[in-house]
């Protein structure tokens, strides 16, 4: 290592030791946000994959109790499911996973999704209180009795890199401890 290597090093250990723990927290908690992942068990045989809220397939159904995390928050839910091939015919039906009950820092919305086979552009998004910023989430999802989901979330990924230079899109970096969340654990 020569010597501008161990300079730019050192610079940079100093700038992150200078910026404090809040700095350093609020990095932590974007990445934790960058992805998603949950295990399931119940009375259920599925799969879907969600690419954005822009096109959402899937196939089977049932009921299931699941557990994981969506980026910081963590959590349990009671879901039913149904998802149907040929959706665009049936959206007054209502198809999708839906939560029933809660637990943890979940809510509702960590969990619910309509299901679209391609998501018209004059609709309402997907789940309306969900953040702009959630809306580019890649999921893929399989349970037989057992199984689980994971995703990343590529939105997130861009409030994680603006949060290293001052920006924040996604407007989480300022809140204070959420109780039961990640951000509130010692």
């Amino acid at each position: 290592m020569n010597r501008t290597s161990i300079g730019k090093g050192a610079l940079a250990a100093l700038v992150m030791l200078s910026t404090g723990c809040a700095y350093s927290r609020a990095r932590a908690l974007d990445l934790a946000d960058c992805f998603s992942a949950s295990v399931g068990a119940g009375l259920e045989l599925s799969a879907d994959a969600q690419a954005t809220d822009l096109l959402h397939l899937g196939v089977g159904g049932g009921v299931h109790q699941e557990v994981g995390f969506v980026g910081r928050r963590y959590g349990a839910a009671s879901v039913f499911s149904i998802f149907l091939p040929v959706t665009p015919f049936l959206e007054q039906v209502g198809y999708g996973r839906y939560a029933m009950e809660v637990a943890g820092t979940w809510s509702e919305d960590d969990v619910q999704d309509e299901c679209y086979v391609v998501h018209v552009l004059d609709k309402p998004p997907t789940n309306p209180r969900r953040a702009w910023i959630d809306a580019w989430d890649v999921e893929v999802g399989a349970m037989v009795l057992v199984g689980g989901r994971v995703g990343i979330r590529p939105g997130q990924m861009l409030d994680f890199l603006g949060g290293w230079f001052g920006w924040d899109p996604a407007g989480d970096d300022a809140r204070t401890d959420e109780p039961g969340s990640l951000e509130s654990a010692p």
